[in-house]
């Protein structure tokens, strides 16, 4: 298992891509899931690369991390995921929390 927070958590998610056998599970705070790290299938649906299951942590109130990026994360994560990557990159929304 890996976390990081803010750019640590861009960092730990390459290092956790790169590094599939060696960590099982990435946490994310304040930060997200790369749009390099994600493609659109020919009908639409959002395919991540990664295989590490990963947990994206953001709350509404971050100044440097906004509610949006958060949103557009969460769509691609959970509303928009392929099948076969369903519940593998939750994302939660922490009310009123800023960049922890």
């Amino acid at each position: 298992m890996i976390a990081g927070h803010s750019l640590g958590g861009v960092m730990a998610s390459k290092y956790a891509e790169g590094n599939p056998k060696q960590i099982k599970g990435l946490i994310t705070m304040g930060s997200v899931l790369t749009r390099d790290n994600r493609k659109m299938n020919t009908d639409g649906t959002t395919h991540f690369k990664t295989t590490v299951p990963s947990l994206t942590i953001g709350g509404t109130k971050d100044g440097l991390l906004r509610i949006s990026r958060i949103a557009e994360s969460w769509y691609h994560q959970r509303e928009n995921i392929e099948k076969a990557q369903n519940w593998m990159f939750p994302v939660i929304a922490l009310e009123g929390v800023s960049h922890m």
